[in-house]
């Protein structure tokens, strides 16, 4: 889950160490995401400590990405491994 956190530090840049570690481990812990594939699933009430924007732009990007790695499992192997390391 490491490149999650490396997901929302671009996504929200000026979230916060602190924030971000929070918001990883709830995803993990308390939500139960054990793989990209799970990104489908998370919904703005599962991120309550986020700001609604934060919240929308986290779940637009990681929601994008998750199709994204579908489609690319149709078409490519070197791009699967990419999306699996999200």
């Amino acid at each position: 889950m490491e490149s999650l956190q490396k997901s929302l530090e671009e996504v929200l840049p000026d979230l916060g160490q602190d924030l971000l570690i929070v918001v990883v481990e709830h995803l993990k812990n308390e939500i139960g995401v054990n793989s990209p594939e799970d990104f489908k699933y998370i919904q703005e009430s599962d991120l309550p400590m986020l700001k609604p924007i934060q919240r929308r732009r986290l779940l637009d990007i990681l929601k994008k990405e998750t199709s994204d790695c579908k489609t690319a499992d149709t078409t490519k192997q070197d791009t699967r491994i990419t999306c699996n390391n999200l």
